[in-house]
């Protein structure tokens, strides 16, 4: 009887021992796989930052830039002229768009911007990586650039142009910076 008793509490041990087996290996599965989702979020992150200076998005934000400065002590010296300085400066993004033939650049610089907030709202992205590198550009871009974003939508009657770009870098006046 002592031998089957022994057998019996052997099988129970084994058993209770068995399921902490299986939850250690499922925690340490679990702490690994949320290891690997960081480091994941990490690398996405990175590659956007290394993007951000590929040849091509280089050629339009100079484009964007050479254009801004030029085009910005000419508004500086003929905004004083206006009462509504608001729509002053709407005419002149969109004649500097126009002179300038900057359409194509804002529009890669947009679809830029939208994969980021796009990767960063999937929970592709660390979010904090993601925002020192890009919140503050993302925003100046986007408030500099905005009445272009807002004919563009009138044009096509379509409020969800740039919308991602508008909630992420944009998000206190989003929904309205059109109206």
């Amino acid at each position: 009887m002592d031998y089957e008793k022994h057998i019996a509490i052997s099988k129970v041990y084994l058993s209770y021992l068995s399921i902490i087996a299986i939850i250690v290996g499922a925690g340490f599965t679990l702490f690994e796989y949320n290891g690997y989702k960081a480091d994941k979020k990490i690398n996405y992150s990175l590659n956007i930052v290394a993007d951000y200076t590929n040849p091509e998005i280089m050629k339009h934000r100079t484009k964007l830039d050479e254009a801004w400065e030029i085009g910005y002590p000419i508004l500086i010296k003929n905004i004083k002229n206006y009462k509504d300085t608001s729509n002053a400066y709407n005419k002149f993004i969109l004649a500097l768009v126009k002179e300038e033939n900057l359409s194509r650049p804002i529009d890669y610089v947009m679809d830029f911007y939208e994969r980021i907030s796009l990767c960063v709202s999937a929970g592709l992205c660390k979010k904090d990586v993601i925002d020192k590198f890009f919140l503050r550009n993302g925003q100046i871009f986007f408030r500099k650039y905005y009445p272009y974003v807002c004919d563009l939508r009138k044009k096509w009657n379509d409020d969800t142009i740039w919308l991602n770009v508008e909630l992420y870098f944009n998000s206190k006046s989003a929904g309205e910076i059109c109206n």
